[in-house]
């Protein structure tokens, strides 16, 4: 009776090894997802004579931020 009491001790905690290892091993976190970042230049040419000119120039036709 011992000895299968035993022996049932043994696979439960054989059991709950298994189970605590499969938990760490769902909780580790993956690596994360890289996100694609993507740059473009574009020039244009402005000008004026003053700086009342190339500011107009600017809001018209100056750089944007999409």
């Amino acid at each position: 009776m011992k000895r299968a009491m035993l022996g049932m001790k043994r696979r439960s905690l054989g059991v709950k090894r298994s189970l605590a290892c499969a938990l760490l091993l769902a909780m580790t976190p993956l690596p994360a997802a890289t996100a694609n970042l993507v740059k473009t230049y574009s020039y244009f040419a402005i000008g004026g004579s003053t700086l009342d000119d190339i500011e107009a120039q600017l809001s018209k036709r100056g750089p944007e931020v999409k």
